[in-house]
């Protein structure tokens, strides 16, 4: 019999391969968040250094911090156009900027408008997997609605008006030359042997920058509607019901985001449709690289 979780892993297993990302290194956001705060409250989610977790969640660690404290204990070398010299000017440059990448939240915009319709179908078992939410926004996946939603039938349809891959780089205060010399040389020129900032300390499964938001993919007018086979009695029925304006699986959109409508036929099986608006753009996942990865050295 089924879990929720198994129906989760199956659910992104799909997704995943319908949008185009790797299940190895793709994250899922709990919820799909819609990005506001302009060019800043864009930045934000690529300067955040991301955990292991299947879900995306931040460290508390934030690249550009993290990259500037590596950047400035490092040693330059005396030719005026070594990595490590030039990655100290760039950011003596940048100042006290909040931290820029190539593309801006008006430029993702408008990309997304012109990106492909994307819509695909969910009907088979997947293996399990682990925290995720169940039914409704921070329910347990382990209880008697969600066990028996996810024991039961379900077919669904999903599509997305729009879908974009969104990937910008990093802006003039990053150089990625300097950060792989870094990488490449661990205990040896440039690292400075009396700073406390070392390469296990920077690049180390605990350290300030491990990992990398690469990319997010981004979804407009999304559709999604869904048939649950599993009987449902009056009581459960009014549950769900009561929590469906805080967002229902698979994306646990809430009432200020979604268009959320539920409805039970005369067995108490229950059919599900979200929509949201053209012109909101909502991350759904994103992908997360090593840092040997995301400096293109594996």
């Amino acid at each position: 019999m089924p879990t929720f979780d198994e129906l989760q892993s199956l659910f992104l297993e799909r997704e995943f391969r319908a949008i185009g990302l790797a299940t190895t290194t793709g994250q899922v956001l709990q919820p799909a968040t819609p990005i506001t705060g302009g060019d800043q409250g864009l930045w934000d989610w690529f300067n955040q250094i991301p955990d292991t977790s299947q879900i995306m969640a931040p460290t508390g660690s934030e690249f550009f911090s993290a990259y500037s404290d590596m950047i400035n204990s490092l040693i330059p070398g005396r030719n005026p156009l070594d990595p490590v010299a030039v990655a100290k000017k760039n950011l003596a440059a940048w100042g006290s900027n909040p931290p820029g990448w190539s593309i801006g939240y008006d430029t993702m915009t408008g990309l997304l408008a012109a990106a492909p319709t994307v819509s695909f179908p969910v009907t088979t078992p997947a293996p399990p997997a682990s925290d995720f939410w169940g039914l409704w926004t921070e329910s347990p996946a382990i209880d008697g609605i969600a066990g028996q939603f996810a024991a039961a039938a379900l077919s669904m349809s999903l599509s997305f008006g729009h879908l974009l891959n969104f990937a910008p780089t990093p802006s003039s205060w990053y150089l990625s030359t300097a950060m792989a010399t870094a990488y490449n040389n661990p205990g040896k020129n440039p690292w400075n042997p009396s700073s406390p900032i070392s390469w296990n300390s920077t690049f180390g499964a605990d350290g300030t920058m491990p990992r990398f938001v690469a990319n997010l993919i981004v979804a407009d007018q999304i559709a999604v509607t869904y048939t649950s086979q599993a009987e449902f009695d009056s009581d459960d029925q009014a549950t769900i019901q009561a929590n469906a304006d805080s967002g229902l699986w698979p994306y646990y959109l809430d009432s200020t985001t979604a268009s959320t409508s539920v409805s039970f036929d005369g067995d108490g099986h229950m059919t599900v449709s979200i929509t949201t608006p053209a012109g909101v753009p909502i991350a759904l996942a994103g992908t997360v690289l090593s840092a040997p990865a995301y400096l293109g050295l594996s």
